[in-house]
């Protein structure tokens, strides 16, 4: 019988004591800069184990994120043979969830990281993760979680002779270029200077040709839709109001 000592990973990580360590967490796979429902986001948070070069993540290691918009990621072992210090997992934007937008009154918010448990983490060798992880980067890309259509709000300029939409959100440009010129199809309504204004929000104006022609909860009847750049549609409509008048 040979007496020769084996050095598989599993009898080295029996004299494995230290610890694995957060090294980032980011996307696995870029996503656009706006998502909405049936969307899907990947993570991957990624370990360092300083004991070996080959550390390995116990099976059953898990990572829980909890997210600026109040979702939960759940990260998982990694099955590529490669990947022993990765851990996985997805998040795909449901309609049927509570609110997971990531928009407040000042506009678009960019999805982050609130908290991260790694109370589920250890290695092969039973260690449990460092909890210092300081050094690693919340922030994430520059993504939108967006399920919502934007909100409209139509100001008429009295003193300018302008009717002025609101959009409490960006829209896509195909969009704006069809609602331009859908309302220009108004009797007194010029679109010919009118274009989409911000980067936060999107204001339309247009120049009408009668001064104190609206007044305000005023019924403006003309087909007409919209949509953001996530692609969330207000539908078909018939009319708008006149919100205000200045």
């Amino acid at each position: 019988m040979s007496s020769e000592i084996s050095t598989s990973s599993s009898e080295l990580s029996l004299h494995d004591i230290t610890s694995p360590i957060l090294s980032s967490i980011k996307f696995s796979t870029t996503p656009s800069s706006h998502v909405t429902i049936d969307e899907k986001l990947s993570f991957e948070a990624i370990f360092t184990d300083a004991a070996a070069s080959d550390g390995e993540l116990a099976d059953d290691a898990e990572l829980i994120l909890t997210l600026n918009n109040n979702v939960e990621v759940k990260l998982t072992k990694s099955t590529n043979v490669d990947q022993g210090l990765y851990l996985v997992g997805d998040y795909t934007v449901a309609e049927t969830d509570p609110i997971q937008d990531t928009l407040d009154d000042d506009g678009y918010v960019f999805l982050s990281i609130d908290n991260i448990d790694l109370t589920s983490v250890l290695d092969i060798s039973g260690n449990a993760s460092s909890t210092n992880i300081t050094s690693v980067d919340k922030a994430l890309s520059h993504t939108i979680v967006d399920k919502q259509a934007p909100n409209l709000s139509v100001v008429y300029k009295s003193g300018s002779d302008e009717l002025v939409f609101v959009f409490d959100e960006v829209l896509d440009q195909t969009s704006a270029n069809n609602l331009i010129s859908a309302i220009g199809n108004l009797q007194n309504v010029d679109s010919s200077s009118s274009s989409a204004q911000g980067t936060s929000n999107t204001t339309i104006s247009f120049a009408t040709s009668q001064s104190d022609q609206y007044s305000v909860s005023e019924e403006i009847r003309i087909d007409f839709s919209y949509a953001d750049v996530a692609g969330n549609s207000s539908g078909d409509l018939g009319e708008f109001l006149i919100g205000s008048v200045i």
